[in-house]
């Protein structure tokens, strides 16, 4: 599956948020305020790039966000 723009990604670790706390033996998440970049994940796993995309990125690579778009 391919994308005519945009590059499709999963987040690393198949998780949304990087604040998961163990308690007790269950997982608590502590925040999940998209404006608090401490706790979101913000690194993703390319699944595939746009169609006629020719640049550096590839499938398997693992980016950056700087904004809040997964």
């Amino acid at each position: 599956m391919q994308s005519p723009h945009s590059f499709i990604v999963r987040p690393v670790k198949g998780r949304r948020y990087d604040n998961i706390k163990d308690i007790g033996g269950i997982d608590f998440i502590t925040s999940v305020s998209k404006e608090d970049h401490k706790t979101s994940n913000r690194q993703a796993e390319v699944v595939s790039t746009p169609l006629n995309y020719s640049g550096d990125i590839e499938k398997g690579d693992i980016l950056i966000s700087s904004s809040q778009c997964f």
